[in-house]
């Protein structure tokens, strides 16, 4: 598992000035694989990507490390992942 200064899941070490996709989310953020989707979508679209997200975060925590880390960045699209199912069952098991 790579990551970054500020403990997200990149493979560079230091952030640049701008990036043109952020995205963030739970653990399909995370690069668990030699080449993951966030590399082969960098590839195919020369674009640069800055990843927010750690496992078990919800979209109020994605919504934050956006406004926190990423739209300083300029980007021109942001993408939030997730998994419906387990995001809203922690939220309904809790209220139970």
């Amino acid at each position: 598992l790579q990551i970054d200064s500020m403990g997200f899941p990149n493979d560079q070490s230091v952030w640049q000035d701008h990036y043109d996709i952020v995205i963030a989310g739970d653990s399909f953020t995370l690069r668990s694989a030699p080449k993951t989707w966030i590399e082969i979508l960098r590839d195919e679209t020369s674009m640069s990507t800055l990843t927010l997200g750690a496992p078990s975060w919800a979209p109020l925590n994605y919504s934050a490390a956006i406004e926190k880390y990423g739209l300083d960045k300029h980007p021109k699209w942001v993408l939030m992942m997730y998994l419906t199912e387990s995001w809203c069952w922690r939220m309904i098991s809790n209220m139970v």
